[in-house]
């Protein structure tokens, strides 16, 4: 978990595509494991097929790929390192 934690803490302030990172704890004394917590974001988790009762054009197939090759271009291109 310390690891997710810190790739998001090291993302939010060059990829605004990312949830902000809130906490994280390495103790296992809560939950039987370490954990962090992160904001919400509101949207739909793309999986290997469409959720029941969701159905998608052709068009918002083409704007969701378009979407998801343009930021991982993004993802790609960005210097975290001068951040």
């Amino acid at each position: 978990m310390g690891r997710e934690y810190m790739v998001l803490n090291t993302l939010k302030p060059v990829y605004d595509n990312v949830p902000a990172p809130i906490c994280l704890y390495e103790e296992t004394d809560l939950l039987g494991a370490p954990f962090y917590m992160m904001e919400r974001v509101n949207g739909l988790i793309l999986r290997n097929k469409i959720p029941e009762g969701m159905s998608m054009s052709a068009a918002s197939f083409q704007k969701l790929s378009i979407s998801t090759v343009n930021n991982l271009a993004k993802l790609h291109s960005l210097d975290i390192e001068s951040s």
